[in-house]
C-alpha cells in the first residue's frame, strides 16, 4: 500500500446553513477544505486516471451536500463525511473543515470554521 492524500484546498460556495433565519434567505459564503486519505500505488504505478481518486466528483459531491440548508456546521460535516465515504470507498480516512467566513457575530475575524476528522 501506497499511502496518499487529494487535498481540496478553501473550496468557496455559498449556501444557507445557520441558525438565524436571515441565513437561511441571504446565505453565506463557505470555504471547504478537505484531506482524503487513499491508497494511491495503483495510480501511481499505472498512470491511469481510473485508479486514482477522482477530485473533480468530489468536488461535485461536496456542492451536492452544500446545496441542502443546515442549522449547524456540525450537521454539514457529518452528511460530506457519510457522502464522500459512501461514493468513494477508497477513502479511508480524512479531515474536513467548513469555514463560514461572515459570520453574524458583532466582531473581526477571518471566519469560524468546524472540522471533522476520522
Amino acid at each position: 500500500m501506497l499511502k496518499g492524500y487529494v487535498e481540496i484546498d478553501r473550496l468557496r460556495m455559498q449556501a444557507f446553513h445557520g441558525v438565524l433565519p436571515q441565513e437561511r434567505v441571504v446565505g453565506n459564503l463557505f470555504e471547504v477544505s478537505l484531506t482524503l486519505g487513499y491508497d494511491m500505488e495503483q495510480a501511481a504505478v499505472t498512470d491511469d486516471v481510473a485508479h486514482a481518486l477522482d477530485y473533480s466528483r468530489v468536488v461535485a459531491v461536496v456542492s451536492q451536500v452544500m446545496a441542502e440548508p443546515s442549522a449547524l456546521l456540525e450537521n454539514v460535516l457529518l452528511r460530506l463525511k457519510e457522502r464522500i465515504t459512501g461514493d468513494f470507498p477508497a477513502v479511508t480516512d480524512g479531515r474536513i473543515k467548513l469555514a463560514k467566513l461572515t459570520p453574524p457575530i458583532a466582531a473581526r475575524m477571518e471566519s469560524v470554521a468546524v472540522a471533522l476528522e476520522w
